[in-house]
């Protein structure tokens, strides 16, 4: 954490109680927009192989192919 991180993280509880409405609100926006590493989207992740791959546009087309192979494997 850098030194501005410290003063920040420092004086916020200390300076909130003081702030107009108007910057309690700027000061929330920003504080809105800031991602931490576990609120990261990775909605949009399908794997690491994404694009090395060709898939159909119907994802499940194959489900019974895998079904069939998965109970082949799940028997033996």
């Amino acid at each position: 954490m850098t030194l501005t991180q410290k003063d920040i993280a420092e004086m916020a509880p200390k300076v909130a109680p003081y702030l107009s409405d108007d910057q309690a609100e700027q000061v929330r926006s920003i504080f809105l927009t800031v991602k931490t590493p576990d609120e990261e989207d990775v909605s949009y992740r399908i794997g690491a192989g994404k694009g090395k791959f060709n898939l159909p546009d119907d994802f499940d087309d194959y489900n019974e192919e895998i079904y069939k192979d998965m109970e082949r494997y799940a028997l033996s």
